[in-house]
């Protein structure tokens, strides 16, 4: 950027000097012109920069709202260690079912069983 600037200072100033002679009233106005036009149009692609950048600020203000009210991975281990519980419960109360309908009784080793 300021090579450029001084590109465009030096492009406006080094002809007058370079020929020994003053510039004219009209080729002053020409380059001052030129120079604005260039100004503008980099004021305005820094005013689409500048709206791009805000819109993208807005987006990840967004996505971060969002992500605090997602769960997190402790969730996910709790989430785990309640389905083996619930696993872990449902047998028991399964082999509580089964011994209700089949008791059962050791007798020395040997299994026997009541109906």
């Amino acid at each position: 950027m300021k090579r450029r600037l001084r590109f465009l200072v030096t492009s406006v100033m080094a002809p007058t000097f370079a020929q020994g002679r003053d510039p004219s009233l009209h080729e002053m106005l020409l380059k001052m012109s030129a120079v604005q036009r260039r100004l503008i149009k980099k004021s305005e692609a820094l005013v689409a920069k500048d709206v791009q950048l805000r819109e993208l600020e807005r987006i990840n203000g967004e996505l971060k709202k969002q992500l605090i009210q997602r769960p997190g991975p402790d969730v996910g281990q709790r989430l785990n260690q309640s389905r083996y519980a619930v696993k872990a419960k449902s047998r028991q109360i399964k082999a509580s079912r089964r011994s209700k309908f089949y008791p059962t009784v050791w007798f020395h080793g040997i299994l026997a069983c009541r109906r």
